[in-house]
């Protein structure tokens, strides 16, 4: 244990400025907290007030900057926390090749790939104006996404190439997640294949769903809340759900990867 934490403060010794900037599009340099909460408070914690520290800062930014801002301090926290994202990494490559039986309209499936379960986040989706973000949560099946979109209700789509690409999307592992809680949070979202989309729902009701509703619940039938630990300040209403940025921001996710 001593020897582990020797080793992070010498990584944390690299951002000893105060500020780092990461490798992303961005300009935005991470503001990182005092290395002494890394001693008295431990990794998870630090990393939480990584989080804290920049929110606000990001926040006052124009909207289309926040993104890849919020990347940069998502890619701090993964480096100091790279052990345990490689062991994700591993984990989920072991389980490529698994069958998957469900009842969920006699869908049996194998696993084909190791993205199954990963969260797809993109602030770039707009409705009138309005930059409310879209999420997903990739499939078993190679290159397909199960999602929940207006006019097309809940579907699993050929959308990682297509569409995820395309747009800035950032993908998050799941922090401490098992092989059964991955495959747990695919299940859920598949089992909702078919259903109606609406913005006008609670997060009780199981009948009708939106982009992050949709992620959210499925991770949470797996045991895992990813989107209450921060309140969105674009959402000008007393909005009772949950929303794309604020899983993005969630201390249960780990920035994996840009989707390219």
């Amino acid at each position: 244990m001593k020897k582990c934490i020797l080793m992070l403060l010498t990584v944390v010794s690299m951002y000893s400025t105060g500020t780092v900037k990461a490798e992303t599009n961005s300009d935005y340099e991470v503001k990182m907290p005092e290395q002494s909460i890394l001693r008295t408070e431990g990794l998870e914690s630090y990393s939480q007030r990584i989080r804290e520290l920049n929110q606000k800062e990001i926040d006052k930014l124009p909207r289309d900057e926040q993104q890849d801002a919020i990347s940069s301090v998502l890619q701090v926290i993964s480096e100091l926390n790279q052990s345990k994202v490689d062991e994700i990494t591993q984990m989920k490559e072991q389980s490529v090749g698994d069958l998957i039986e469900s009842n969920t309209r006699g869908r049996t499936t194998t696993i084909e790939w190791q993205n199954y379960g990963d969260i797809l986040v993109t602030l770039d989706s707009k409705t009138l104006g309005w930059n409310h973000g879209h999420a997903g949560i990739v499939d078993f099946n190679k290159n397909r996404v199960i999602e929940a979109n207006p006019g097309e209700g809940v579907q699993s789509k050929l959308s990682y190439n297509k569409y995820w690409k395309s747009v800035n999307t950032d993908e998050l592992y799941v922090g401490g997640a098992s092989q059964s809680n991955y495959k747990t949070a695919v299940n859920y979202a598949a089992k909702q294949i078919g259903k109606p989309y609406t913005i006008m729902t609670t997060l009780s009701n199981t009948d009708k769903w939106y982009c992050s509703k949709l992620v959210y619940k499925a991770w949470l039938s797996a045991g895992y809340n990813v989107g209450d630990h921060y309140k969105d300040s674009a959402w000008k209403y007393d909005f009772i759900g949950v929303t794309p940025k604020q899983i993005l921001w969630d201390d249960n996710v780990f920035f994996y990867q840009k989707v390219k």
